[in-house]
């Protein structure tokens, strides 16, 4: 099961993300769009659509409009995850450019890469329990909410937490409590990022390479293959589904250029 996971699942996963990804397209990208339905008040140039979009997907403006609280909470946990994302693919994939940018001694680098990554990863983490926590307490969003909203919570919260697991796992074998617990003989032996790179390449070069050891990093590895699988079947899609809503990228010029329904010329030659 190991092997599979840590050899197969890694080349199954862009598969089903790309073909998810395609389908999500070509599903947005047939229907027409019969009505002039931006949300006004609505720029009326491209221009003023582009800027629309980076104040949406840099800022939430919108979200920060209605709700305050879940804007500070979705908004930290977006640029936290974004942070995260760019850390993994430049601290595996790019350790070295990115020690030479910062002009840092393999030491210094991976002290760097503690002090950063462990930040990262219990910041991210509060969001995800204050969302977690308001789907369970709201009434109306707990109504809304079906099995695909929890699971996609339970999995983010999963993935951070085997990560911060890795990342703490001298404070789980020195803490007290956690050794009164019994968890001084959990099975987390520590990562190298070095490690860490060089399977990942192995994978890429299809020169394979032992992974790190541990239970933890094999969960965390599996977990992050799952959510690249479920985000295009999921809500988590929305990330790219902003794009395709014709209440957000139609100018609102309805005055100054005629909006033509892409049904009215099928109708007519059927009646015709």
């Amino acid at each position: 099961m190991r092997n599979l996971v840590l050899y197969a699942l890694p080349y199954i996963t862009p598969v089903v993300f790309l073909l998810g990804c395609g389908y999500r397209l070509a599903v947005w990208l047939c229907p027409p769009a019969p009505l002039k339905i931006p949300v006004t008040p609505a720029p009326t140039t491209r221009r003023g659509i582009v800027a629309r979009y980076l104040s949406e997907v840099l800022v939430f403006r919108t979200l920060f409009a209605d709700d305050k609280a879940l804007w500070l909470a979705s908004w930290v946990f977006h640029v936290t995850f974004a942070f995260v994302i760019g850390g993994h693919v430049m601290g595996i994939l790019f350790s070295d450019v990115l020690s030479d940018w910062l002009n840092l001694r393999p030491g210094q680098y991976d002290n760097f890469s503690a002090i950063v990554g462990g930040n990262l990863g219990v910041l991210i983490l509060i969001p995800l329990v204050y969302l977690l926590a308001r789907r369970l307490r709201h009434e109306r969003v707990r109504y809304v909410s079906h099995l695909g909203d929890y699971f996609a919570l339970f999995l983010l919260i999963a993935i951070v937490l085997t990560g911060d697991l890795m990342r703490f796992r001298w404070w789980l074998y020195s803490g007290p409590i956690w050794q009164l617990l019994g968890f001084h003989n959990v099975d987390i032996p520590p990562v190298d990022l070095r490690d860490v790179h060089n399977f990942v390449i192995g994978l890429i070069t299809l020169h394979w390479r032992s992974a790190p050891g541990g239970t933890a990093f094999v969960w965390h590895f599996f977990l992050v293959n799952v959510l690249v699988m479920y985000l295009p079947f999921g809500k988590l899609m929305h990330a790219g589904g902003i794009f395709f809503s014709p209440t957000r990228n139609q100018r609102n010029n309805p005055r100054d250029q005629r909006h033509l329904n892409p049904w009215d010329e099928s109708e007519a030659a059927s009646n015709g």
